[in-house]
């Protein structure tokens, strides 16, 4: 059951950029590697919300 509520996870974040991109008639662009060190504060937050493994 993780496996497939992570698929659906992923394809609605897809759904999403993707609906962004077709409305503001934009580009996409890649936010890098570095985009996660730059903001450790949202990295911290989406980690306490998984529940403990």
């Amino acid at each position: 059951m993780g496996k497939k509520r992570a698929l659906v996870a992923v394809m609605h974040k897809i759904v999403i950029a993707t609906w962004h991109m077709l409305t503001n008639d934009a580009d996409y662009q890649d936010l890098g590697p570095s985009h996660w060190q730059q903001h450790p504060h949202q990295v911290k937050r989406r980690q306490q919300r998984l529940p403990p493994s």
